[in-house]
């Protein structure tokens, strides 16, 4: 079982069950305030540059539509051991110029990091669930029945706001 917050993706629906929705995010730039190059404000404006994710990441397929919408090429620089908050981390040290994260880790982390900014989305809003191999049948039902009864109550809350 894989319990984090990972976008339904048609790629993954081939290979995972996914739980019901455990939240709609939708995935943003993350880039610097005061870096020297220009600040992207639209989503075409990504042509020909790079967005560095963390290895295998699930947005890797986001960036290749993008790409094919905006009739241009964005390249993908994978980032080995490491995760979207490190690579938030890395854009916001200046190590890094791009990268991309959900709404909900973005806003958490333009708290530590007041320096960045993360207002262009890149996708369109999308259902995050837990996954589960898709032998476990099983599993899946019975992880499907405690987040209808989790999700929406106190406790569920008083985790979404600690950690988001």
């Amino acid at each position: 079982m894989v319990a984090a917050l990972i976008p339904e993706t048609s790629e993954y629906k081939d290979r995972v069950l996914f739980t019901n929705p455990i939240q709609v995010d939708r995935q943003l730039l993350v880039q610097r305030v005061g870096d020297s190059t220009t600040i992207i404000s639209k989503q075409y404006q990504l042509a020909n540059d790079t967005i560095f994710l963390p290895k295998n990441s699930p947005y890797k397929m986001l960036i290749s539509n993008l790409s094919s919408q905006i009739a241009d090429t964005i390249y993908v620089a994978e980032l080995k051991n490491t995760t979207a908050e490190v690579a938030v981390k890395m854009v916001a040290d200046g190590i890094i110029k791009h990268t991309i994260c959900s709404e909900s880790c973005a806003a958490n982390m333009k708290k530590r990091y007041p320096n960045l900014i993360i207002s262009v989305p890149v996708g369109f809003q999308q259902s995050t669930s837990w996954a589960v191999p898709k032998k476990s049948i099983e599993l899946h039902k019975k992880l499907n029945e405690f987040l209808s009864e989790f999700i929406g109550s106190a406790e569920y809350w008083e985790l979404y706001r600690k950690y988001y």
